[in-house]
């Protein structure tokens, strides 16, 4: 065979199993028109993404989002990943249910792609990298990612940024990563053992035969490869353009981590580690600078969020600051004990409990969520939300990262994989700490209570102590996302695995199977005694709220199938050893077939799709959907009783409907209406502040009015199947702009302070006619200039786009002109006078949260439009970014003579 043709078979073999998966997983997607309908894929991503490609159709940047709330920046939402290059799919002339498909099956390909990709270039061999894909991509944690996009954009970049930072940070002269072929050589023949099964299997790592030592050796030699860094700052910087920050700041971390630990020894000298860091940290602000043009406006409306609030020090530093400056001080968030209800508390959401583990192993192991409600784990009292409806990675993949980690236990690259997979899977316990144990165990045993304790739930956990321990780490959300780290690192020790069992000839991988089978009898056994008490405890749980009462029979044959499943990839494991001793080259296409098959029956129930008909339809009238904004006056617990009551294997299809007649959670964006509860990631502290005092305070219909809503969207629970309920148009509702009767200064004298968005919430609530409270500045400024008594006041509002508003106005006398569109310092006022002069001014803060513009008396054109600087310095810095990271590329990549 010619090295031509051997190369296109190399290049060809690992899409036989991507193209197989891709048709098994998303079978329905492709080749029908049905949409993923699990929980953000169907009522939060899909409204976003096609509100936001609306917007590009129509030639314009997606800047302003006027139907959350009272209006939000859409350019600075993360998950809107306006800028993320991969969003270039819905430019393509097919229907946006048919591009969002391909978007997310798309970035499944990359993810098999990039992490066979990194497995090769770690030095994995063609067969354990294609293992370590299919495990990587299709394993429980990725697969679940499908109805939360932009977190898969993450894992599908993840692998080259985690290559390319174990790369930059590896540069360490007689230092090798793993053992070079003449080590291993040398121990093989010490212990006896076959050196030409070794080089025949290390032939698979080279593109010529007869090279092996060579190629092998030169691998790990290459780890100050000029093109690392270029390529860790455009992963990077996907990443957070595609919505994932968090995940990008991780594995930026890990990078900069990893660094110190290979490089702590030349801190001795100072300028040989700076020399050494340097293309790190230039890849690393490199990626900062190709994404400003998302960073940039997101920091700044992140600033004005809710996460923003301080009550309380998050961090050891921040306490350690107010108490030397003499101020009272609590301590009880550093202590884990967080108000339900804060960010502080949201924070710990969807945390990754320890009776969760077995379903890496045994399928379904706490059973399905969803179509119908067979998940027997909700009756544990600290279960929380679920972020992935199963981690399944299946025993194969399990006992061959074992074996990969006990193989390369001494060796750097080793010890850096087994790390992150331990911080990926006890970081995601999130809310399960050391204090979560010893309240549970103070309960259980009665030796103290949670309140004599002193410390939540979350002290003493790796995330908690993320959180204290670095800086600005608080901001973000979600231990389950750490997970991310433990699927990466221990795929990769699945293909390592794989290679070290291939040049022992499968002996630990067959005796590890044979007790994975053997514990797995013991738990169906186990399993099968105890279906009747789990049938019996499932009647006293209390049912959920969409998917109706725990099927306890199912739960149990769920149980059952699952652990069976185990047994049977395991026999089938041992059989394939057993046979390939005689036929050595079977072994690895078979495991192949059998990871394939084996994560099919394990995951498939949890990629569920739906007719895109469903997205389509609404349910509303045109009068309706005319109204600027409507205050939907439900919650995500709002549903129909009947779905309490009965389950069904339609449910998710049912929850459906009644999401797009409610609007919840995002759904209002299709219609084109607003809500004037928010339902997005970075909901404005002020904001939130001023609806939490006016449900306290107002009625349903008086809140409405006071924000410009139309009507009030609302269950009646009254009927089984939940009818809708809108009361409007309402006719006392504030108009979108109003002229005030007169003027008031309130200074905000802390933006971070909650106490003192209440304090203005209060005062807005309690103002009486048509009053202006101003918040720019110190006193209220003095209206002066002639009055126009032939003139009549009166106000012609018209928003020509989401991000631009025309009024006609009409004074007759110097008056503030009150907007009821949220503000923002991007927002200016065009304000063409009766004389024809021109004047371009920022508008006020006023009201708590809208916008004043302050005029003579006349009548005047004014035209308010959003075009916030940070959006401009970003895309500047972003366009010279690019251009840097292509001089930089061009350069690592030139021909070497």
């Amino acid at each position: 065979m010619s090295n031509r043709a051997r190369r296109l078979r190399h290049a060809f073999v690992p899409l036989i199993p991507l193209t197989a998966l891709l048709v098994l997983f998303f079978g329905p997607a492709i080749f029908g028109s049905a949409s993923f309908v699990f929980r953000d894929a169907a009522h939060f991503y899909y409204p976003l993404f096609a509100f936001t490609q609306s917007v590009w159709g129509e030639g314009r940047i997606p800047m302003w989002n006027p139907y959350d709330g009272v209006g939000m920046p859409l350019l600075a939402e993360p998950s809107a990943s306006v800028f993320y290059p991969g969003k270039l799919l819905f430019a393509l002339p097919i229907a946006f249910p048919t591009a969002l498909r391909l978007y997310v099956i798309g970035h499944f390909g990359l993810a098999y792609l990039t992490s066979y990709n990194a497995a090769r270039r770690l030095g994995i061999s063609r067969s354990g990298a294609i293992l370590t894909a299919i495990s990587y991509s299709f394993g429980g944690y990725v697969v679940a990612t499908h109805a939360n996009v932009i977190f898969l954009v993450g894992a599908a970049w993840a692998p080259l940024a985690l290559l390319a930072g174990v790369r930059l940070a590896s540069d360490v002269p007689n230092s090798p990563l793993i053992f070079s072929t003449d080590c291993v050589i040398a121990r093989m023949r010490s212990q006896n053992n076959d050196v030409s099964r070794y080089l025949a299997s290390r032939e698979e790592l080279c593109s010529e035969p007869g090279e092996v030592g060579k190629c092998h050796d030169g691998i790990f030699q290459q780890a100050a490869k000029k093109s690392a860094a270029p390529l860790l700052a455009l992963s990077l910087a996907m990443m957070i353009l595609g919505g994932d920050p968090q995940a990008a700041f991780h594995l930026a971390l890990v990078a900069g981590c990893f660094f110190l630990c290979r490089h702590w020894r030349s801190l001795r000298t100072p300028l040989l580690f700076v020399r050494r860091g340097v293309p790190l940290a230039a890849a690393i602000l490199l990626a900062a600078g190709l994404a400003a043009v998302q960073i940039l406006p997101t920091m700044q409306w992140a600033a004005r969020s809710r996460r923003s609030l301080v009550n309380q020090p998050r961090t050891i530093y921040s306490y350690a600051q107010r108490a030397l400056l003499g101020e009272e001080v609590s301590a009880d968030v550093l202590l884990g004990k967080v108000e339900q209800g804060t960010h502080e508390r949201e924070a710990y959401q969807f945390s990754l409990g320890p009776w969760r583990w077995p379903e890496l192993i045994w399928a379904n192991f706490g059973g399905k969520m969803y179509p119908r409600n067979q998940r027997w784990t909700n009756a544990i009292p600290a279960e929380g939300r679920v972020w992935a409806p199963s981690l399944y990675v299946g025993g194969t993949s399990i006992v061959l990262a074992m074996i990969g980690g006990w193989t390369l236990r001494r060796q750097t690259l080793g010890k850096l994989l087994m790390a992150l997979t331990a911080i990926g899977v006890i970081g995601s316990l999130g809310w399960y700490g050391i204090g979560w144990l010893l309240i549970e165990l103070g309960h259980d045993l009665r030796l103290w209570s949670k309140e004599s304790l002193g410390v939540g739930e979350p002290f003493g956990g790796l995330y908690w102590l993320l959180n204290c321990g670095l800086p600005g780490y608080a901001s973000f959300r979600y231990p389950a996302k750490l997970w991310l780290l433990a699927a990466l690192a221990g795929s990769l020790l699945t293909g390592f695995g794989f290679d070290a069992e291939r040049e022992r000839g499968f002996r630990w991988l067959t005796r590890l199977m044979l007790v994975l089978a053997a514990i797995s009898c013991i738990a169906l056994s186990s399993a099968t005694l105890l279906k009747a008490k789990i049938i019996a405890a499932a009647s006293d749980l209390p049912p959920d709220l969409l998917f109706g009462p725990l099927d306890g029979a199912a739960a149990a044959v769920d149980l059952q199938l699952g652990i069976s499943l185990s047994i049977v990839a395991a026999v089938i494991v041992i059989a394939v050893t057993f046979l390939g001793r005689s036929r050595p080259a079977i072994i690895a296409p078979l495991l192949v077939a059998l990871m394939v098959a084996d994560l099919y029956v394990g995951l498939s129930w949890t990629i569920a799709t739906a007719p895109d008909s469903l997205w389509e339809s609404c349910a509303y009238s045109a009068e309706y959907q005319t109204a600027n904004r409507w205050y939907r006056r439900l919650s995500a617990n709002d549903y129909p009783p009947e779905f309490a009551d009965k389950t069904s294997a339609d449910r998710q299809v049912e929850g459906l409907r009644f999401d797009r007649r409610s609007l919840f959670p995002r759904y209002y964006l299709l219609e084109k209406v607003g809500s004037i509860v928010p339902s997005n990631s970075l909901a404005p502290a002020d904001y939130t502040l001023l609806l939490d005092t006016l449900r306290a305070e107002r009625t349903d219909f008086e809140m409405a009015e006071l924000l410009s809503a139309a009507g009030v969207i609302r269950l009646d629970r009254d009927y089984p199947s939940g009818q809708m309920m809108l009361h409007g148009p309402r006719p006392k509702a504030i108009p979108m702009a109003w002229i005030a009767d007169g003027q008031r200064s309130f200074p905000l004298d802390d933006l971070r302070s909650g106490a003192i968005w209440r304090e203005a919430a209060d005062a807005l609530n309690q103002r009486q006619g048509r009053l202006v409270l101003l918040h720019d500045e110190e006193t209220a400024p003095q209206l002066s200039g002639p009055s126009r008594n032939e003139i009549i006041d009166q106000i012609v509002y018209d928003r020509v786009h989401d991000d631009v508003i025309e009024l006609d106005v009409s004074l007759a006398k110097p008056s503030y002109v009150v907007v009821q569109e949220y503000y923002d310092a991007g927002w200016v006022a065009e304000i063409e006078l009766e004389d024809g002069q021109t004047i371009t001014a920022p508008t006020e803060r006023a009201n708590v949260v809208f916008q004043a513009i302050a005029l003579p008396a006349g009548r005047h054109q004014v035209t308010l439009r959003y075009a916030p600087p940070s959006f401009y310095w970003g895309a500047s810095i972003s366009l010279a970014s690019v251009l840097a990271l292509a001089l930089w590329a061009a350069f690592a990549c030139r021909p070497r003579k």
